[in-house]
């Protein structure tokens, strides 16, 4: 517990120190600051051993092992004031197994998941958007649009020049924000909705300072219910990849007119800084220094580059047309793919489409203006040169033609001028309000959702530790719907002596018990996910608000197109059973079944 000692103490012993409990035990019961200097410790004693890994596994596994027992004691003292030998035996069973909680299968994760049936046969048409969808960034693309941004609004919008300097606001954090957080336009806080429009109280920020849960509910009226009218109203959707770098950007300049004691609007701020980062795209820097230096800014290696050929290949091979509809300018869009595809990359297109503006795509009815490409079009651009990659022709245009490339225009237009329409297109994109669900709501077409976060959910899914906290929540919940049953049927006997008998006090605590328990697993399992905002597809208590959005309004969704190389053309995609379930997704994680947990708690045989 002396952070001196453990700064003097060997490597030997800290290994042998992070591997047992009682080690662990005193991470969690010590201060935030010791434990960060306990770590740190570690790593500096164990650079040259390259053991730091291995003993923070070891301290996590050992965690989860001593969190389990806690929740069991916890429950065993609940249940012995209760009296009635059923319920301490469901309790007594539930303690008991341990070790049956750590068996699950999770689906691989170069997977096209689906929401519905989807018949590749017969689909005719595919489409794509291009950013986050045929070409995926690294975090590096974050960082830059970050300091751009920064950059506007201290030099055009004058904003404090220290906050370039400022050692918590000159650099974007990747642990501030994930997709699927809401943004009060009024206040900056910012939070995570479930598909109920219910927010975690827990989990609520302002700047980097996380509100108490009392004072997170009475600043949103009282309630942990937020309407849907007061979500279109005073709520902006960080919709898509793009925008973690203005709620980051809002939540460092918050924070450092909090320290600085500067009076301010948020709402303001939060204008000053979306209006940034959108003149960052519009001016084009950022689309110019990703082309300068595509290997930093680009994700992808020899291999992810094969198989998005290999995909499309296997599409057009099949006879099905393929076209590209992106916002971005088609110089980016075509050094982008020349990047990803080599020289040839239009020959696999029939239509390319490039500052599309969608959604306004969906809705208007502007008709198409015909680029004439200049022959370096898929060159990078120097500083200064336009991104257009030629000339905007006046003719009118009446045909889509093939190895053509067009700008703005509609989907009516596109509809009347290639004739393909309906659910036989299917169109993927990574913005489900931008690209998806006004293509599927209003012109039927089939949908898929490109999601890089299923990746590393997967990931997570598939550690021992995320196992064992899965099939922890079924034991839990199933052991507090038969203490309930038992409790009730208690009472119908005591109801004979006395009519109207209620649960006695230590029933109630009990079932409160219980429920605390489940609510510290799931918020252990958010933890594995992100450490501020949990999974971006589940809260501690159900589905957030853009994992169930993905399920009403898609089709199928992956983590990236390539994965549709480990497909036939002709291939038939099945839901699965929980892609309908608003308690999860069609790629979470299968654990133990009611019945087999229903069969532990009881001690018999499945």
């Amino acid at each position: 517990r002396d952070a001196n000692a453990v700064q003097a103490a060997n490597a030997g012993t800290l290994r042998r120190l992070g591997a047992c409990c009682s080690c662990v035990e005193v991470l969690v019961d010590v201060g935030s600051d010791l434990r960060a200097r306990f770590a740190t410790s570690i790593m500096m004693l164990t650079r040259r051993t390259g053991s730091a890994k291995r003993i923070f596994a070891a301290c996590r596994t050992g965690r989860r092992h001593c969190g389990f027992r806690r929740r069991i004691d916890r429950l065993v003292d609940a249940a012995a004031a209760v009296s009635s030998e059923r319920v301490s035996n469901l309790v007594q069973n539930a303690a008991n197994a341990e070790e049956k909680l750590r068996e699950a299968l999770v689906p691989s994760e170069e997977t096209v998941f689906a929401n519905s049936v989807v018949r590749m046969g017969d689909i005719k048409v595919v489409g794509f958007d291009f950013d986050y969808t045929l070409v995926h960034y690294t975090s590096a693309l974050n960082h830059l649009l970050y300091d751009l941004a920064l950059e506007v609004l201290v030099q055009r919008r004058h904003y404090p020049p220290e906050l370039l300097s400022d050692r918590i606001c000159r650099s974007f954090d990747k642990n501030l924000a994930v997709r699927g957080l809401s943004i009060d336009t009024r206040s900056g806080a910012i939070v995570k909705l479930s598909y109920r429009h219910q927010m975690n109280p827990s989990r609520v920020y302002m700047g980097h300072r996380r509100l108490e849960a009392e004072e997170a509910v009475e600043h949103f009226g009282g309630s942990v219910h937020i309407s849907v009218q007061t979500r279109d109203a005073h709520f902006k959707p960080v919709v898509d990849l793009f925008l973690l770098s203005e709620a980051a950007l809002l939540t460092n300049v918050l924070d450092a007119f909090h320290r600085w004691g500067v009076q301010h609007d948020a709402g303001v701020v939060l204008q000053d800084i979306t209006h940034s980062v959108r003149e960052v795209h519009l001016s084009g820097e950022m689309h110019r220094r990703v082309l300068s230096d595509p290997e930093q800014y680009i994700d992808a290696d020899g291999v992810t580059k094969q198989r998005l050929r290999a995909a499309l290949v296997n599409l057009r091979s099949s006879g099905k047309k393929l076209f590209i509809s992106s916002n971005s300018p088609y110089r980016y869009v075509a050094c982008g793919m020349h990047f990803m595809l080599g020289d040839d990359w239009a020959d696999l297109f029939d239509v390319v489409i490039a500052s599309a503006q969608k959604p306004s795509f969906y809705s208007s009815d502007k008709p198409f203006r015909r680029l004439e490409v200049l022959p370096h079009a898929h060159h990078p651009p120097e500083v200064g040169d336009d991104l257009t990659g030629g000339r905007i022709a006046w003719e009118k245009v009446t045909s889509l033609e093939k190895g053509s490339v067009y700008t703005s225009g509609s989907i009516s237009e596109f509809v009347r001028l290639t004739g393909w329409n309906g659910p036989d297109v299917l169109y993927f994109g990574d913005s489900l309000w931008a690209d998806l669900v006004d293509a599927r709501r209003i012109h039927g077409w089939t949908t898929a959702a490109v999601v890089a976060e299923v990746e590393k959910d997967m990931g997570v899914q598939r550690s021992e530790e995320y196992t064992f906290l899965f099939n922890q929540v079924a034991l839990l919940r199933e052991l507090l719907r038969l203490v309930q049953r038992e409790m009730i049927k208690s009472r119908e006997e005591r109801a004979e002596l006395a009519s109207g008998a209620a649960l006695l006090p230590e029933e109630t605590q009990l079932l409160e018990t219980i429920e605390d328990c489940v609510f510290e697993v799931t918020s252990e399992m958010a933890d594995m996910s992100h450490p501020r905002w949990g999974s971006v597809f589940r809260t501690e208590r159900h589905q957030t608000l853009f994992s169930f959005s993905l399920q009403r309004f898609v089709d199928l969704y992956t983590a990236r197109v390539e994965n549709l190389a480990d497909y036939t053309p002709e291939h038939i995609f099945f839901p699965s059973a929980r892609s309908s379930d608003v308690a999860g997704m069609a790629h979470d994680i299968t654990g133990l079944s009611q019945r087999e947990v229903a069969s532990i708690l009881a001690d018999e045989q499945a």
